[in-house]
């Protein structure tokens, strides 16, 4: 088969901003910046 690819599109990555790094290398804090945080976000979402 074929595979086309529209390289004028931006990728999934970049859609959704995620970083260079590995998840893994991202330290916890950074990662899950707590309750408040969640709230707020979820907040948004209603």
């Amino acid at each position: 088969g074929l595979l086309y690819i529209d390289e004028s599109v931006p990728d999934l990555h970049e859609l959704n901003e995620t970083p260079d790094q590995a998840l893994v290398k991202i330290p916890y804090e950074k990662l899950c910046p707590g309750s408040a945080a969640l709230d707020k976000l979820q907040a948004d979402f209603r």
